[in-house]
């Protein structure tokens, strides 16, 4: 399989561990994929409850020249990306869920988890994602951050994530990351803190303050069935850092996530 087609994927399917940056063949160039994916995680960011839901796979790209190119789609959200050698710089667009989670900001569910009944959720807010990675040999490292720009959910992370691509066969690939994330006391008291209105006799106090937000690992497996088709897997988890777990809404400090999907190039 050509460098090129595997690039469009890597690009596409591994956006959590870091984000990838494609060479196009020629300038000025147009690329589609369209797919499906099912995703399980935690309710909410502590909970020890999962979630199940299925989600549209689509992701439009243009290529203004061999380095530069635009995005937008499901997975990555709207973005610029340029490449000068081996470091790649962009500034996206995304999507930070609310409090209450996924479930309830795709309109999937409107129970609130019992946890959480009587809690402010500051909602769902699109996010400004500026990042720079630098590719060495088969391995990537990234620095991505991620600031909400709604008036109730204006908080900031920075991760930082090392990520290796192994190649298997021509059709066969993994990746394999770990990844450290720190958060400001916004970000940490939107999610964690509990105000003195809030408490119950089940949920005390607490109050957010910046520091380490969770480390993970995560790996992935992506199969070509073809030179336009692909089934990708991923698994990733993080473990909650040991402030967060002094919060009473948090009662699993460790987050697994697991999705898979099927996505078609054009």
């Amino acid at each position: 399989m050509n460098t090129q087609r595997w690039m469009s994927v890597i690009t596409l399917v591994t956006p959590l561990l870091y984000s990838g940056s494609t060479i196009a063949n020629s300038a000025e160039q147009w690329e589609y994929n369209l797919g499906t994916a099912a995703n399980t995680s935690s309710k909410y960011i502590g909970s020890d409850e999962a979630e199940y839901y299925l989600f549209p796979v689509f992701e439009a790209t243009y290529y203004a020249d061999r380095d530069s190119k635009y995005y937008a789609g499901t997975v990555k959200g709207f973005g610029v990306e340029t490449k000068e050698e081996d470091i790649s710089f962009g500034l996206g667009i995304n999507y930070r869920y609310g409090l209450f989670g996924a479930a309830q900001d795709f309109g999937l569910s409107d129970e609130e988890p019992e946890e959480l009944q009587g809690m402010f959720d500051p909602g769902g807010t699109v996010t400004l994602k500026p990042y720079i990675s630098v590719d060495i040999e088969n391995w990537k490292l990234g620095l991505e951050l991620d600031k909400g720009i709604e008036r109730d959910n204006q908080g900031l992370t920075a991760k930082l994530s090392v990520a290796h691509q192994q190649f298997f066969s021509q059709s066969f690939m993994a990746t394999f990351g770990v990844h450290i994330t720190w958060a400001d006391d916004e970000f940490i008291d939107d999610y964690f803190g509990v105000s003195d209105t809030e408490v119950t006799p089940t949920r005390a106090a607490y109050v957010g303050e910046a520091g380490l937000y969770h480390y993970g690992v995560m790996g992935e497996l992506v199969y070509m069935l073809s030179a336009q088709s692909v089934i990708f897997g991923t698994l990733g988890v993080n473990v909650l850092g040991d402030k967060l777990q002094e919060s009473s809404l948090v009662k699993e400090d460790i987050q697994p996530e697991v999705t898979v999907g099927y996505t078609y190039f054009f």
